[in-house]
């Protein structure tokens, strides 16, 4: 008989969970203005790594190929806490898009951040990391920068997606870069 109970309470349990992750959060305010969000929400959601990630796919409605990973966690005289989350597509990190939760008494309070919706991005990369390296390198010794070689090294390469500016539509595509 416990065995039975203990069985339907995890039944029970993983039926909360499914359903959570596939609820639709409702929104207080919710504003977008050229892929800068601001939110605030109408119920009480518990701040959980979990339950932040649902809240930022509801707000953002994008789609499987996009994660939001957390970067860190700071908070203020007024006793909020402030998570920070990057946004990834495919894996790889995108340039320029990211959120901060608010939150208050472990209560998710506001949402802002950046995000466009990423559609058939460029995957080719043109450059090997070597060469992305020369070019960085060449580059930054014409302009004068005060950057030291060291800086600038394949093993500090990383991939990511950017805007591409070179393109009037502002595609993303893959890139390099460097601390």
């Amino acid at each position: 008989m416990n065995k039975n109970i203990i069985i339907m309470y995890f039944i029970a349990i993983s039926l909360l969970i499914a359903t959570a992750s596939h609820a639709q959060i409702n929104f207080k305010e919710k504003q977008t203005t050229n892929g800068n969000y601001f939110a605030m929400l109408n119920e009480n959601i518990i701040a959980t790594s979990s339950n932040e990630k649902i809240v930022l796919k509801s707000l953002t409605e994008c789609n499987n190929n996009f994660q939001f990973k957390f970067i860190s966690q700071y908070g203020d005289d007024l006793k909020f806490e402030y998570k920070k989350y990057s946004i990834y597509y495919s894996g790889i990190e995108v340039v320029g898009m990211d959120f901060v939760i608010h939150e208050k008494n472990n209560i998710i309070q506001y949402l802002n951040g950046s995000f466009e919706n990423i559609i058939n991005p460029n995957l080719t990369i043109i450059l090997s990391e070597i060469n992305a390296t020369q070019i960085a390198k060449s580059f930054f010794k014409t302009k004068n920068f005060s950057i030291t070689e060291d800086k600038i090294k394949v093993e500090k390469l990383k991939l990511c997606f950017t805007k591409n500016y070179l393109v009037t539509n502002s595609t993303y595509c893959l890139a390099y870069s460097f601390p």
